[in-house]
């Protein structure tokens, strides 16, 4: 009888081994399968490895019509896989690259140098490491490798959070940008004796086009109105003031909620800009004749006192001496400054200025200053027709500014007191960069090339356990790790005891 119950223990033993084994092919042989397959789930609780809903519908909707879009991703993709902080691009960029309609091709920028030039193709864009360019039909963008995770810090440099990847919004709205043929035009006004784009301006021209604009000229009495692609429209040092008839056509421009950027270089001649000031008083900014310089020595180029160092105005959302009617332009006037404190240096320059003031801010406008120079320059009067100007000394002058008439649909009014910073003459100018920088944030605040898809940023989110006190540790110890030894010890107790029966 012995022997019987020991021969039906040998098989049982026999057969959960084999079992055993089998379970372990099975899971070996999935798992290769699974492997070659190269599928993944993603099991995060915000899909932060997954596109969207949004995205993926979007290239579904390419696929069916068959478009193709040259995608080019500067990092062969081998190089992000290893990278552990970068596994949510890695993750998307695959999803990207396994819809027919996009032609994704991973270019090692070190070592293919005569496939980034062709990608460059006529764009100055200055490409780097883990940058994008995606391309449709001759329509071409440049996306920074830098944008594409956001991470907040706090005002004494410490991190409030950890990063976040918001590139998904950012390169499906760019392939819908060149699928659209998207690209909207910087105008500069002509037939005021404005500053020209060949004359004057055809360096700040080239380069526009790596912000995603164009450049213009237009002509009101041609048009007899303001295109319809404009981002906005640029005045820069106008020796004639406008006619009323395209003062109407520039209000009714601003009215539907457009743009307008005003260089105002000084100008000694005798006249008043009428309907220029007009339009910047219906911003409650009034402009001076004035010719700014400095008294002090320090704060101005040498033998130049003309061109002279201003102050960024980083106005903090507490602060209520600002004439802003809302902490959201203080805010703005942050978002305007904050970026340009990292890159242009500890000064800022200004050539060849003239000042402005607001008075009676209604509530429906929103604006405050963006430069402002140092008490020791003074406003010279210069120009206009006051029979007693006002010489402006001893107090901060206004040198640019900004405002918006939510009243008008959220149109926007730039002015800066000089038209030279962004010339020819000064665009290679490194004492300039903070200035000129500080314009092309304008531009982007007045009208971003960017498309918003509404795709919902991605944080990275971490499970974790508050151990509460060391009494709560040692119980969760107990029962994460103690117990379930206990239980496997008894587990093979028994099966020992059973064996040897």
């Amino acid at each position: 009888m012995g022997k019987l119950k020991n021969t039906k223990n040998k098989k049982f033993t026999s057969l959960a081994w084999i079992l055993a084994a089998l379970v372990l092919v099975v899971a070996i042989v999935i798992n290769m399968i699974v492997a070659r397959l190269n599928r993944s789930w993603d099991l995060s609780p915000n899909k932060q490895f997954s596109l969207s809903n949004t995205s993926s519908r979007y290239l579904d909707e390419l696929d069916a019509e068959n478009v193709t879009v040259d995608f080019y991703f500067l990092l062969k993709m081998d190089q992000l896989e290893a990278d552990a902080e970068t596994v949510e691009l890695y993750q998307v960029l695959k999803e990207y690259a396994s819809h027919s309609c996009i032609n994704f091709v991973d270019v090692d920028p070190d070592k293919d140098l005569d496939q980034v030039e062709t990608i460059k193709g006529d764009n100055n864009y200055n490409l780097s490491t883990g940058d994008i360019v995606i391309q449709c039909d001759g329509y071409s963008r440049w996306i920074s490798a830098t944008s594409m995770y956001n991470t907040e810090y706090a005002s004494d440099g410490t991190t409030v959070s950890g990063e976040t990847f918001v590139g998904e919004n950012l390169i499906t709205g760019t392939i819908k940008a060149v699928v659209d043929k998207f690209n909207p035009v910087i105008y500069f006004l002509t037939g005021h004796g404005e500053k020209s784009i060949n004359d004057s301006y055809s360096s700040f021209a080239e380069i526009l086009p790596n912000y995603e604009y164009q450049a213009k000229e237009l002509d009101l009495t041609q048009t007899k109105e303001v295109p319809d692609d404009a981002a906005l429209v640029l005045i820069a040092a106008p020796t004639s003031d406008l006619t009323d008839a395209e003062t109407d056509i520039l209000n009714s421009y601003l009215d539907d909620g457009g743009n307008l950027s005003l260089l105002m270089s000084p100008n000694g001649e005798k006249f008043a800009y009428t309907n220029l000031e007009k339009i910047m008083a219906s911003y409650a900014m009034y402009m001076d004749y004035d010719h700014v310089y400095e008294t002090n020595a320090a704060a101005c180029q040498t033998d130049d006192k003309y061109t002279i160092v201003c102050n960024l105005n980083k106005v903090d959302s507490s602060d209520e001496s600002s004439t802003s009617s809302s902490s959201e332009s203080k805010e703005l006037t942050s978002m305007l400054t904050d970026s340009l404190s990292e890159l242009g240096g500890s000064y800022t320059l200004i050539p060849e200025s003239r000042s402005f003031v607001f008075e009676n801010v209604p509530s429906n406008i929103d604006n405050d200053a963006l430069l402002l120079s140092n008490n020791t320059a003074v406003g010279e009067p210069y120009g206009g027709t006051a029979e007693d100007p006002r010489e402006y000394t001893n107090e901060q002058l206004n040198l640019a500014g900004y405002a918006k008439d939510i009243s008008r649909n959220d149109s926007k009014l730039v002015f800066f007191g000089s038209a030279d910073f962004l010339d020819n003459d000064h665009i290679e100018n490194s004492d300039f960069v903070s200035t000129q920088l500080l314009y092309l944030t304008t531009i982007t605040w007045m009208y971003s090339t960017d498309i918003d898809m509404g795709i919902t940023d991605k944080a990275t989110e971490t499970d974790y356990i508050d151990l509460q006190n060391e009494h709560f540790s040692n119980s969760l110890l107990v029962i994460i790790g103690i117990i379930p030894i206990a239980v496997a010890l008894v587990g093979v107790g028994v099966w020992i005891k059973r064996r040897n029966a």
